[in-house]
């Protein structure tokens, strides 16, 4: 059993390697966004997301779709979006590559501990509701304020499509 000193010394360390993971991702993606925005050629983001597990997939798709010229489909996809990258204007993927450097990295959105807990916490709340309704309803009990309930869906709904961390799919927006 390791000891009380090394278990903090390999969390460290392991804190020191994701950072220097995180940190070459981010200097891949904007290697794809030079050469999507100079050729065309997207094709690699497709590996990158392949190669990368157990990071945040959705910060890495949002990061390619909002930076990157690139489009990642429903069945996970890959292609170029030809109107960002028509409406771009760099002198070449240099150019990328330097605004890119100025902007947050991939992963500075990306969820904390207490975000994903919350989060997890919201989702936890709708399953036991989801099932009340199904217990009254087999149950034979009436389940009253239908139009309140879809009302409250329907503002739950508006609430979910400014947060970030709230996606249908890994590859939606």
């Amino acid at each position: 059993m390791l000891t009380k000193k090394q278990i903090a010394t390999r969390i460290k360390a392991i804190a020191k390697t994701n950072e220097s993971l995180n940190q070459r991702i981010h200097v891949v993606l904007t290697h794809i966004a030079a050469y999507g925005y100079m050729d065309g050629n997207v094709g690699f983001a497709a590996l990158l997301l392949d190669s990368v597990k157990g990071k945040d997939k959705k910060a890495l798709i949002r990061y390619l779709q909002e930076n990157c010229f690139t489009r990642v489909k429903a069945d996970g996809t890959v292609s170029l979006n030809k109107k960002a990258r028509r409406e771009a204007d760099f002198e070449d993927g240099e150019a990328v590559i330097a605004h890119l450097d100025d902007l947050p990295r991939w992963d500075d959105s990306s969820m904390t501990t207490e975000q994903a807990v919350k989060a997890l916490d919201v989702a936890a709340r709708i399953k036991a509701l989801t099932k009340q309704v199904q217990k009254a309803k087999e149950e034979g009990r009436e389940v009253t304020g239908r139009d309140e309930m879809m009302e409250a869906f329907a503002s739950l709904e508006v609430a979910m499509m400014g947060l970030s961390h709230v996606q249908g799919s890994e590859a939606a927006h």
